[in-house]
C-alpha cells in the first residue's frame, strides 16, 4: 500500500493529453510500481498454461491477467476522454502502452527540439539583468507549456 504522501502526489497526475506524454509516462510507471503491476507493460500477457499444469502455474497466470486488467484501467483512468475513446479497444495494458508511446514519441521529440532551438536562439542584451533574463526565459517556457495543453 502506498504511503499517504505518495498517494496524494500520484493523485495529482495530469491526464494524458498528448502534449504531456513524457511526464505522464514516467508518472504512470510510478503508479504501476506502487501497485506492483509494472511488469505487465514490459512483458505482456503470457500464454495460458496447459490444462495439466500445476496449480502454482495457473495461479501465476491468473494473477498476471488480473494485474493486466488493473494496469489497463489505470492507463484509461489517466487519459483525457478523447484519447481514452481511441485507446479503449486495446484489451491488454502492454499493447495500449506501446501504442501510446508510438503515437506520442514523435511529438515529444519535436517539442524537445523546438525548446532546444529556442534556448539556443535566446540572447541577453548587455544592459539586461541576468536574474530578470532567466526569469523571463522560465516564464516564456512555462506559458508555452501551458498553451500547448
Amino acid at each position: 500500500m502506498a504511503s499517504k504522501a505518495v498517494s496524494q502526489e500520484l493523485s495529482k497526475i495530469d491526464k494524458l493529453n498528448g502534449a504531456n506524454h513524457s511526464v505522464w509516462k514516467r508518472r504512470i510507471r510510478h503508479i504501476f510500481f506502487q501497485d506492483k503491476v509494472e511488469y505487465v507493460i514490459d512483458i505482456g500477457i503470457p500464454t495460458p498454461p496447459p490444462e495439466n499444469s500445476n496449480a502454482a502455474a495457473k495461479r501465476m497466470y491468473e494473477k498476471h491477467v488480473e494485474d493486466d486488467k488493473t494496469a489497463r484501467n489505470i492507463l484509461l483512468t489517466f487519459m483525457e476522454p478523447n484519447i481514452e475513446i481511441l485507446l479503449e479497444e486495446y484489451t491488454h495494458a502492454k499493447t495500449m502502452f506501446d501504442a501510446i508511446t508510438e503515437a506520442y514519441r514523435a511529438s515529444s521529440e519535436t517539442y524537445i527540439q523546438l525548446l532546444i532551438e529556442r534556448f539556443n536562439g535566446t540572447m541577453m542584451n548587455e544592459s539586461d539583468n541576468v536574474i530578470e533574463h532567466v526569469n523571463n526565459c522560465k516564464r516564456v517556457s512555462y506559458f508555452r507549456k501551458s498553451n500547448s495543453r
